[in-house]
């Protein structure tokens, strides 16, 4: 184990000239916090006063970096996923409960960090004509080296680092001299008896001291530490968990990894490897010319981290396609006179082909298959053959035609007949797999913090959010039991973190590198594959050609289709950006735009919108009973509304009216008024050939409840002549009733 501790710089007065903008906190106390699982990236500078700089020519400054490493964590525009896909064409897709939670998954967790590089490069705010050995550089940095070496014991673990010490000391030396010089003098002139005398003392005194006074301070160090173990081991192997480079140049690099999992059984299981987790500082010697005021500083930061996605291995199912003579119909023959004494006869014949005859549930037609979707095994063709493919996903249809020429007269006598025999292999693919196995993905994030300024205080801090600057796909595990198995043995975790070490290293010159700032979680190659996917399960509608693509984007996507005319939707978003820069001449940012054209998950502007409910349509009741008609709208989601009673030929308690109609679209919820039956009905009498009163008192009696209207004249000469409805016929007590009348003379003689 190792301790390394910094002192706390006390009297140091740290400047902070960069920093990470978007960690902090704009209003406090309002409950809302900036992401807490984003690394973060601070720089301070320290450059001591004149009088403390030693060396002529030269002005030594300190810089302090402190890099909060953690996990990665989508921004919040980023991860409101419902919000996006109930603004785009997804809502469509009906993909299911899965597709959902995968995809909110992927843009709601938080991915440790499983290894980290820094760089820090010096430089003049303004090169101009300055060579490189008048450029700022880094005398010395610390720390350097972090090694960890494994034991044979249980215990055997120890941890060195660099003993290299980085002080930063103020020193100042003070020289005091005192000096006092006293001096008397007394003297006297006397006469006696004409004599001249004359005398005189004196005295000094001298006072001399000096006093010096030197006095040093060490405000900050680093201090370096070692444990070993009390007795003597055999070491067995060293792990580097930190290395620095460039040391003497204006840059410095610093490759921090996890430590490894130490003196386990290789049959023990673990999560995965070890993460990184924490504040690493940093500390810096910058040395410049005098002439030079002052320096730009930028550290860039990139840390590692995996996502583990299912890979699903579609089932395929090669089948035959085959056209021959039995697929051709009799033909068309026209005869076309050559001369006056010859004629041609054109016979035409057609056929269509079709493979699967009937679609397969669950399977659709490889598109991609040997480049266009078949591949033709054997042909054979005789005169004119005219062939037309054409692929869906659905189906491959096979339209062909051939020509058979005769000529036939006094001097010509010819045959030139047609035919064609062909075979051709087209594979059917599972549209949704089920998950076999599992690939580990890993993605770098990038984020720098610059300083550049020409006079302090003044100057301009910039800063980058963390994007994605490189992505590779891993290792590919199997899951056991149909379930995928997310634990490691100990020395497949160290190997991970062994290939996540080289990845990090190859991706620095890799063409597959993303420029910085452009690439957002949701425009990876790791959310386009899980896009592609459900696509597959969708209609021609959700999935079209790219050639039939209307959103967004399309005259790129038209751009894409001249050089693969039958790439669909699904297929596209799963060719990763750089490659689709290289095949289809795109620039990067264009890529970018089509990508994000393609995903359709659109960032959230505005309020969002009210789902739209599912309209139901109304059943028809009417003839049912009322307890059936509730419990139907029950199941339907809808409610009963106002229930009224009218008189009907049916029995009680049918339903003979209905609003809304039956076959109305309406909102769940929806109240549905009925008019049931009271049971009453009345079964009219014969009153033909009655007068008037008799008629009406017979009605009465039989239990009509209204007034019958009465048509023709009236009078104590008149007879019914026609009752309507005619007798014998039920109906309610309320419904109408007509009398028509005549005189008796005009009554029909029998």
């Amino acid at each position: 184990m190792a301790i390394a501790s910094s002192s706390i710089p006390i009297d140091i007065p740290w400047r902070r000239i960069a920093f990470s903008p978007d960690m902090m906190d704009r209003v406090a106390c309002d409950r809302t916090h900036p992401l807490r699982w984003r690394s973060s990236v601070t720089v301070f500078e320290y450059e001591p006063p004149a009088d403390d700089q030693g060396i002529d020519g030269v002005i030594i400054s300190y810089l302090k970096v402190s890099c909060s490493v953690t996990g990665y964590q989508p921004y919040g525009d980023e991860i409101q996923i419902r919000d996006r896909v109930s603004r785009s064409g997804w809502v469509e897709a009906n993909l299911g409960t899965d597709f959902g939670q995968f995809l909110g998954a992927a843009l709601t967790l938080s991915y440790p960090c499983y290894g980290a590089m820094l760089e820090v490069v010096v430089a003049p705010p303004e090169p101009g004509d300055i060579e490189f050995k008048d450029y700022p550089y880094f005398v010395d940095f610390d720390p350097k080296k972090r090694e960890m070496y494994e034991q044979v014991t249980d215990t055997g673990e120890v941890m060195s680092r660099s003993l290299d010490d980085v002080n930063v000391r103020r020193g100042q030396t003070t020289l005091q001299s005192h000096e006092v010089r006293d001096e008397v003098s007394v003297g006297a002139t006397a006469e006696v008896l004409g004599v001249g005398l004359s005398g005189g003392v004196e005295s000094t005194t001298t006072d001399l001291s000096e006093r010096r006074t030197e006095n040093v301070r060490t405000t900050d160090a680093a201090r370096e530490s070692r444990e070993t173990l009390s007795h003597t081991t055999q070491m067995s192997h060293m792990y580097q968990l930190l290395n620095s480079y460039h040391v003497g140049t204006n840059r410095a690099a610093f490759f921090i990894q996890p430590r490894p999992h130490m003196n386990q059984s290789v049959n023990t299981f673990v999560n995965g490897p070890r993460q990184i987790e924490g504040i690493q500082d940093f500390m810096l010697i910058v040395a410049r010319p005098a002439d030079q005021k002052r320096f730009c500083v930028e550290a860039y930061l990139e840390t590692a981290h995996l996502s583990r996605i299912p890979t699903r291995t579609p089932d395929r199912r090669p089948g035959t396609l085959t056209l021959g003579a039995d697929d051709f119909g009799p033909g068309v023959t026209e005869r076309t006179r050559i001369d006056g004494l010859n004629f041609e006869y054109t016979t035409v014949q057609k056929a269509t082909v079709k493979f699967p005859p009937e679609s397969v549930p669950g399977y659709e037609v490889d598109t991609t298959f040997d480049g266009k979707g078949y591949k033709i095994e054997s042909y054979n063709e005789q005169g004119e053959v005219y062939l037309e493919w054409d692929v869906q996903p659905e189906q491959v249809t096979l339209n062909a035609e051939i020509t058979s020429r005769t000529q036939a007269g006094v001097t010509r006598d010819s045959e030139s007949p047609a035919s064609v025999d062909l075979a051709a292999t087209i594979h059917l693919i599972e549209k949704a797999p089920d998950a076999e196995r599992y690939t580990d993905h890993l993605f770098l994030t990038g984020r720098s913090v610059c300083s550049c300024e020409q006079e302090p205080p003044l100057g301009t801090v910039i800063s980058s959010k963390g994007r994605l600057v490189y992505e590779k796909k891993l290792v590919e595990r199997f899951s056991e039991g149909g379930r995928v198995r997310p634990e490691l043995s100990i020395r497949d975790a160290n190997r991970l973190s062994a290939s996540i070490h080289q990845e990090m290293v190859q991706s620095i010159n890799s063409p597959d590198r993303y420029p910085r700032n452009t690439v957002d979680l949701l425009d990876t190659q790791l959310i386009a594959d899980v896009l592609g996917t459900a696509l597959r399960r969708t209609d021609k509608k959700l999935n079209p050609r790219v050639a039939d693509w209307s959103g967004d984007a399309a005259d790129l996507a038209r751009r894409v289709s001249r050089y693969a005319p039958r790439t669909t939707r699904a297929a596209l978003l799963e060719i990763p950006l750089p490659e689709q820069v290289e095949r289809f001449g795109l620039t990067f940012d264009e890529a970018i735009s089509l990508r994000r054209a393609l995903v359709d998950l659109p960032a959230p502007e505005g309020p969002r919108p009210l789902p739209v409910p599912t309209p139901i349509k109304v059943p028809r009741l009417t003839g049912r009973h009322l307890d059936a008609a509730r419990a139907t709208l029950t199941d339907l989601d809808l409610d009963v509304g106002a229930i009224t009673e009218q008189d009907n030929s049916l029995a009680a308690g049918m339903v003979v009216a209905q609003d809304p109609e039956a076959g109305d679209a309406v909102e769940p919820g929806t109240q549905v008024a009925l008019s049931i039956s009271s049971g009453l009905s009345v079964v009219l009498p014969d009153v033909v050939g009655h007068g008037l009163a008799e008629a009406m008192c017979r009605l009465l009696d039989s239990g009509v409840q209204g007034h019958p209207s009465v048509e023709g004249p009236t009078g104590p000469d008149t007879r019914v002549a026609e009752l309507i409805p005619q007798a014998g016929t039920p109906i309610t007590p309320h419904a109408p009733v007509t009398l028509r009348m005549r005189k008796m003379r005009e009554r029909p003689i029998k």
